[in-house]
């Protein structure tokens, strides 16, 4: 077994298509870390991805 732990982040869902990328890059803004070619590569067969923010 796994040992349990804490994590302070949330997990959303959304259904992206590539032509959304830039927009939802654009109103994340600054404090988010977004690599939009690996976003893309994950949008297109609909895996999950990962976005950090700067801010703690």
């Amino acid at each position: 077994m796994g040992k349990p732990r804490a994590t302070n982040d949330i997990d959303v869902l959304i259904e992206l298509t590539e032509a959304q990328v830039p927009a939802l890059i654009e109103a994340l803004g600054p404090d988010f870390e977004v690599d939009a070619e690996s976003l893309v590569d994950a949008v297109r067969p609909r895996r999950s991805w990962n976005i950090s923010t700067f801010r703690s």
